[in-house]
């Protein structure tokens, strides 16, 4: 594939991508500790809420082998964000919200840099929205499953996706327009940071003030039998009007035989008569 613009001659992106993978692992680290486990698996987890986002989304653009096993400053970064939970996970827990906001910052920075990333490498703007997607929950995925829990991203009823993938459309759209060079570089980063901090904040004020995504719509058991009573109606309605449908036509078209004298039967006895 043609990469038309070097995603590292932006250091914008670079220092998004630092941030993101050191909040991340720290968030993994966390989510670690609060199950009591061990430092190296707690540094697997720091790996895998870190890079395994990226990870995939690497794999899905064809860029192999992927930057969580290829670029040694992310894997270390990455290791840094667990070494600084094992050490010092009383002071961060003790901070009020840190796990919340540790992970939606590490979201939005995430889904901004996915999203650049896929635009940077000649991917339309659809592909791109995935791929910001991709690298967001992904990493926090993999981590659920390997600690055997339903992912946050299903599991969480808070604004925690629908805001992440606003952020992606909106990065689409800014890289665009530096692109096209309706917007300057300098422009692009203001507008970077201002999706990151609106993610964020839509997310803690979702959790603050309990406001979450609306569900199935709420049914009562009553509308359950006036279901079924429409649905009978309808259908018997349905097939006694196939029914007639079917009849009428054969019926009208042998009352115009005969009124046109043309029915087959009375025509072979009045040939056979007609004979000597």
């Amino acid at each position: 594939m043609n990469h038309p613009i070097a995603l590292e001659s932006n250091s914008v992106l670079i220092v998004i991508e630092y941030l993101g993978i050191l909040f991340a692992g720290i968030n993994g680290g966390l989510v670690g500790v609060h199950r009591k486990l061990d430092v190296f698996s707690i540094l697997v987890c720091s790996w895998a809420t870190a890079l395994g986002g990226g990870f995939i989304r690497d794999i899905a653009m064809g860029d192999i082998p992927p930057v969580g096993i290829s670029d040694y400053g992310f894997i270390l970064t990455a290791f840094a964000g667990g070494l600084i939970v094992i050490f010092a996970h009383l002071e961060i827990d003790s901070m009020n919200w840190s796990l919340i906001f540790t992970d939606a910052l590490a979201t939005a920075l995430f889904a901004v840099d996915g999203t650049a990333k896929g635009l940077t490498f000649g991917f339309n703007g659809g592909t791109a929205l995935f791929l910001g997607m991709l690298t967001a929950f992904g990493g926090g995925t993999v981590r659920d499953l390997l600690l055997n829990y339903v992912p946050l991203v299903i599991r969480d009823k808070h604004f925690y996706a629908v805001p992440t993938i606003i952020g992606c459309v909106l990065t689409i759209f800014c890289m665009k327009a530096s692109m096209r060079h309706w917007i300057s570089l300098g422009w692009e980063i203001v507008f970077d940071i201002c999706i990151v901090i609106a993610v964020v904040l839509v997310r803690i004020l979702s959790v603050k003030f309990n406001l979450t995504v609306p569900g199935a719509m709420p049914r009562k058991r009553n509308q359950i039998e006036m279901t079924k009573r429409f649905m009978t109606t309808t259908t018997k309605k349905m097939i006694d009007y196939s029914s007639h449908w079917y009849s009428r036509p054969q019926s009208s078209r042998s009352a115009k035989r005969r009124r046109r004298g043309k029915d087959p039967h009375k025509q072979q006895q009045h040939n056979q008569q007609q004979r000597p």
